[in-house]
């Protein structure tokens, strides 16, 4: 039975981290790295893991070549192919082990498992998201991240408006009645902000970096690139705002259950 694409792509990324040099001549090495997690590797699954390996080169994790740093007297081929390393982004790249960009469905389905409620349209944005960032397409990847990130803000804005009462709440209605998300989370964070210390289990802690500061970062990334301003988005810009994302997410989502009381 063919492996589950999600369990291929993250043992293999597990085999690069630590095997950050060597060569894909022969596939007994990675056969055997396989075994050791008790999976049996079939002719289908080899294929799919010859198609990640181009993709991964493809995405700048891996280069041809063994790394230039020979001892004295030796001299290394450029393009020393079957001989691959992982590149300097690259290391950055597995040095993360909780959520993994380039690990699309694994990083989904473990989103999807710590918040079992998430909306459906943050994961259609984060699946296009995903998809966009590993193919290069940066401008997109930012923008679609920033609309999962805005979901989630209107979500809770919208929860928490129903605790208020009485002319606050009037006043809060009348400032979300705009389809402009600065104003919409500007009255929520202006109240949200100042009872931050009286909140429970925690959801109080750190609120300003994991809310607030990191929904701006990701909102400026997404009017970066949603603008015709010639700015260039950095990979490394977009591959940060990602693994922020599911810190943002899973607090909004307590915040959520908390004000909505389930």
């Amino acid at each position: 039975m063919p492996v589950d694409n999600s369990l291929l792509r993250s043992i293999f990324l597990d085999y690069l981290r630590s095997n950050p040099d060597g060569q894909f001549s022969m596939m007994e090495d990675i056969q055997r790295y396989y075994n050791r997690r008790e999976i049996n590797l079939e002719v289908n699954d080899l294929q799919r893991i010859q198609q990640m390996i181009h993709e991964l080169y493809a995405e700048g994790i891996i280069a041809f070549g063994r790394k230039i740093n020979p001892p004295r007297g030796v001299t290394l081929q450029l393009f020393d192919h079957p001989f691959y390393h992982v590149t300097e982004y690259g290391e950055k790249v597995l040095d993360n082990t909780e959520y993994q960009p380039y690990d699309p469905d694994g990083y989904l389905q473990k989103l999807q498992a710590e918040i079992t409620t998430v909306d459906p349209i943050i994961i259609r944005y984060l699946e296009e998201c995903l998809s966009c960032f590993r193919r290069n397409l940066l401008l997109s990847a930012a923008v679609t991240l920033g609309c999962a990130s805005e979901k989630a803000i209107l979500l809770l804005t919208g929860v928490f408006g129903e605790t208020l009462e009485g002319d606050d709440k009037v006043a809060f209605q009348k400032e979300t009645n705009t389809y402009i998300i600065s104003r919409k989370y500007r009255a929520l964070w202006s109240r949200l902000e100042p009872v931050s210390s009286s909140l429970p289990d925690n959801l109080g802690y750190n609120l300003e970096s994991i809310i607030h500061n990191t929904f701006d970062i990701i909102r400026a990334t997404r009017n970066e690139a949603g603008h015709p301003s010639g700015n260039i988005i950095e990979k490394e810009t977009v591959h940060a705002n990602l693994l922020l994302f599911p810190i943002f997410c899973k607090r909004i989502y307590k915040l959520i259950e908390h004000f909505s009381g389930t």
